[in-house]
C-alpha cells in the first residue's frame, strides 16, 4: 500500500504497521523474477543447481511475503470495522477509518495482481527452461495467490484449479503425445488442445481440448472454464486432486465435475505437520513389515504366519482412517461429495451464502452441504476449519449460515437415495472418482480411503490427460477375447492351478502358461480386448517398456504381480513406472499393484475379477476391481494394493 494510506489508517485505527517488511511484496517480486531471468540467461537454462536455488528464493520469498500481507491487511480491516461499528448502526455514514481501509485493500490487490504477472512471467521463463521442478513450484505459488485464503484478493476458484492443475502430473503437450502415438503429430494435438477464444480456427471443431499452459493462458471467465473443461467430464465423474507444495507448508485440494464451479480447499500444515511425519513413518514401516511377512512364510507355522499378516492388514485399515482424518479433514467433503447428485435446494442454499458472505462462487458450500446429504459428519474442528476457508474474515458467520442451511438440506438424503435408484443403466448409477495425485502422494493407497472404498475410483496422470482421453467416448472391451502370461518363469504352480481352469471358462482367450513368451506374442497380446499378466513384477524382464514408445496399445492391462504399479521416483520429472508405460502407450486402463503382495490373496482377488467377467452383465472395471478387494483375506494389506490408472473400461 502507498506510505500515505498506510499512515493514515494507522492513525485511525489501532492497527500498528512498525513490523511491516521495508519492501513491498512488487519489490521483492520484480527482484526475484528480474534476478532469475537474468541469471538464467547468463549462466544457462540447464543449470539444475542455480534453476533450483533461484526457485527456492523465489516462491519462498514472494509467497511468505504475500501470504503476511494478507494477513495483515485482513487485521487492519477487522480492527478498523470493529472500532467504528460498536457505536453505530447500519444506516451510519461509513467512517473514515473503514474508507482508509478499504482503500489500503485496493492498493494491495492491485500489488498482488503484479506479483501474479510477475510469477506467471516467472513461470513462462521455467517452463522455457525445461525444469518441470521449477514450473510445478510456481505454479503451486500462482495457485496460493488466488485461493479464497487471499481474501479480499481472491479469484474464482477455477482459477487457482487451473494453476494446481497445471502443477500436477504430466502437461497437455505429453498428454497429446501420447494419444497421437507419432511424434510428428505433437503440433497438430497441441493445436486441439489449445482453448483461447482468438484460436477457434485451429482445427478443434469439438472445442474439447484444455490446455493449462501459459502459451494457452488461463480461462479467466467462469463459465467457459466449466463449458470447456467441467461439462466434458461423464455426469457422474469427478475428479480429485491432492497436492503436497515442496516448501511442506500447504495441503491443496480440489474437485472438479460436471455442471459445477470447481472447489479447492488449502490447508497449512503447521497445525499438522508432527502427525503428517508420524503418519509418512508409519506407512514406510508398514511396507517393511509387509516384505518381512512375506519373507517368513518359508519359516513361520502357517497360523502365526496368518496371525502376522492380519495383524498389518488391521494397522493399515487403522493407517488409512488416520491418514483421511489428519491429511484430508474438513477436505474430506470433496472426496463424499463429488460423485453425489447435488438437489436444487442445496444449490439455492450455497447460492444464498454466496451471496450473504459476498463469495467468488457458491462451490464450496455445494460441496459441504451435499456432503451433508450424503451423510458426512465434520468434527467442530473440522467445521471451524471449513468455515475459515470459507470466509477468513467472519467464520462466525459462516459457521452460522452453514449450520441453518445444513438444517433445511439434512432431510432431501432420502429423495436423493430415491432418486439414485430410478436411474436405469449401470454405466448413469456409478460414480467415478478420478485421483491426480503428485508425487507426494502416487504411493499411497489413497483409492481406499473409507470415503473412498465404495465408490469406483481410477487414477489419472493429469488433467489434460484426462480430458483428451475422455474425447473417445466411453470405452468397451469384449470379455470374450484376450491374451494372458500366466507364470512365465514356472515356480508359481499354486497360481497355476487357482488361475488357469478361469481362464479356460473365458471363450476366444488364448496365452502362455509356464513359459516366456516371444516378443511377437507379447505384441500381439496387448493389440487383443485384454492384456492378464500374473506373474513376477510388471513383466519388465520379458519386455521392456521402453519398447512401447514406439507401439499403440489397445488391450486393458492388468499386471498381478509385485510392486507392478509403483512409480518411481524420477527426479525433478514426474514419477515414471511400467503401469503409465502402457497407459502412455495408449492402453485404457492399467491395473497394478502399489507394493509387494502375496501370491494366493492376489490370486483371490484375480479370480473373483474373472468370475465376474463370465457374467452377462454390463460391468466397469472400476466396480469390479472395488469388489474384488474385499475377496482378499487381507482386504487391505493385499486388496488395497491393486489400484487403476487410466478410465472406467466397460464390459
Amino acid at each position: 500500500a502507498p506510505a500515505s494510506a498506510s499512515a493514515s489508517t494507522a492513525a485511525a485505527t489501532t492497527t500498528t504497521t512498525s513490523n511491516a517488511p521495508t519492501l513491498t511484496i512488487v519489490d521483492i517480486a520484480t527482484l526475484k523474477v528480474t534476478e532469475l531471468k537474468q541469471q538464467l540467461e547468463q549462466r544457462g537454462l540447464s543449470n539444475k543447481g542455480l534453476k533450483q536455488a533461484l526457485v527456492d528464493r523465489l516462491t519462498k520469498a514472494v509467497v511468505e511475503e504475500v501470504e503476511t500481507s494478507a494477513r495483515r491487511e485482513t487485521q487492519k480491516k477487522a480492527v478498523s470495522v470493529n472500532s467504528t461499528s460498536s457505536n453505530r448502526t447500519s444506516s451510519d455514514v461509513t467512517a473514515p477509518s473503514t474508507i482508509l481501509a478499504q482503500a489500503s485493500a485496493a492498493s494491495q490487490e492491485e500489488d498482488l495482481e503484479q506479483v501474479r504477472q510477475y510469477l506467471q512471467s516467472a513461470y513462462a521463463q521455467a517452463r522455457l527452461a525445461s525444469c518441470p521442478l521449477v514450473h510445478r513450484r510456481i505454479a503451486l505459488a500462482l495457485t496460493q495467490t488466488h485461493t479464497v485464503m487471499m481474501r479480499p484478493y481472491s479469484t474464482h476458484p477455477s482459477i487457482a484449479v487451473q494453476y494446481l492443475h497445471a502443477a500436477l502430473g504430466i502437461g497437455p503437450t505429453r498428454a497429446a503425445a501420447c494419444y497421437t502415438g507419432r511424434a510428428e503429430d505433437i503440433d497438430s494435438a497441441i493445436a486441439r488442445l489449445k482453448l483461447d477464444d482468438d484460436e477457434e480456427d485451429d482445427g478443434d471443431a469439438d472445442g474439447k481440448g484444455v490446455s493449462l499452459s501459459p502459451d494457452a493462458g488461463v480461462i479467466l471467465d467462469p463459465a467457459a472454464f466449466r463449458a470447456k473443461v467441467c461439462n466434458q467430464l461423464p455426469i457422474n465423474f469427478a475428479v480429485i486432486s491432492l497436492s503436497h507444495d515442496d516448501d511442506n507448508k500447504r495441503l491443496l485440494f480440489s474437485c472438479v465435475r460436471r455442471g459445477c464451479d470447481p472447489c479447492i480447499i488449502e490447508r497449512s500444515t503447521e497445525t499438522i505437520g508432527s502427525a503428517l511425519s508420524s503418519l509418512q513413518s508409519e506407512y514406510t514401516t508398514l511396507m517393511a513389515a509387509n516384505k518381512e511377512s512375506i519373507a517368513a512364510a518359508a519359516t513361520l507355522a502357517p497360523a502365526d504366519w496368518w496371525a502376522r499378516r492380519y495383524a498389518i492388514d488391521k494397522q493399515l485399515d487403522a493407517w488409512l482412517q488416520r491418514f483421511e482424518t489428519v491429511v484430508l479433514g474438513p477436505a474430506r467433503i470433496l472426496t463424499i461429495a463429488a460423485t453425489a447428485p447435488v438437489p436444487a435446494a442445496v444449490e439455492e442454499e450455497a447460492n444464498l451464502i454466496a451471496s450473504t458472505l459476498a463469495l467468488p462462487s457458491p462451490a464450496l458450500p455445494i460441496a459441504f452441504l451435499t456432503a451433508i446429504v450424503a451423510g458426512c459428519e465434520l468434527t467442530e474442528a473440522e467445521l471451524a476449519e471449513l468455515c475459515v476457508q470459507l470466509c477468513p474474515d467472519d467464520s462466525g458467520r459462516a459457521r452460522a449460515l452453514l449450520a441453518k442451511a445444513a438444517l433445511k438440506v439434512e432431510f432431501l438424503s432420502h429423495d436423493v437415495e430415491a432418486s439414485t435408484k430410478k436411474k436405469s443403466t449401470a454405466r448413469e448409477k456409478e460414480p467415478v472418482c478420478c485421483l491426480i495425485l503428485d508425487r507426494h502422494f502416487t504411493q499411497y493407497p489413497i483409492d481406499s480411503l473409507p470415503s473412498l472404498r465404495r465408490k469406483s475410483v481410477c487414477r489419472m496422470p493429469s488433467l489434460a490427460f484426462l480430458l483428451e482421453a475422455l474425447k473417445k467416448g466411453p470405452v468397451r472391451r469384449s470379455r470374450e477375447s484376450g491374451f494372458f502370461v500366466l507364470d512365465p518363469e514356472d515356480n508359481l504352480s499354486a497360481t497355476q492351478e487357482r488361475i488357469q481352469p478361469a481362464i479356460e471358462g473365458l471363450p476366444g482367450w488364448q496365452g502362455v502358461t509356464g513359459a516366456v513368451p516371444t516378443e511377437e506374442q507379447w505384441l500381439s497380446g496387448l493389440h487383443d480386448e485384454w492384456f492378464l499378466f500374473c506373474g513376477h513384477g510388471s513383466g519388465d524382464k520379458f519386455f521392456s517398456t521402453e519398447r512401447l514408445h514406439t507401439q499403440r496399445v489397445r488391450a486393458a492391462v492388468m499386471l498381478m504381480g509385485c510392486s507392478s504399479g509403483r512409480l518411481r521416483d524420477a527426479g525433478e520429472y514426474d514419477p515414471l513406472g511400467p503401469a503409465l508405460a502402457y497407459l502412455f502407450a495408449g492402453s485404457p486402463a492399467v491395473v497394478a499393484n502399489l507394493w509387494d503382495v502375496t501370491d494366493g490373496d492376489l490370486d483371490r482377488f484375480c479370480l473373483q475379477i474373472l468370475k465376474a467377467w463370465q457374467s452377462p452383465n454390463e460391468e466397469s472395471l472400476l466396480s469390479l476391481v472395488s469388489a474384488a478387494r474385499t475377496a482378499c483375506r487381507t482386504p487391505f494389506l493385499v486388496g488395497a494394493a491393486p489400484v487403476v490408472y487410466g478410465l472406467p473400461v466397460w464390459l
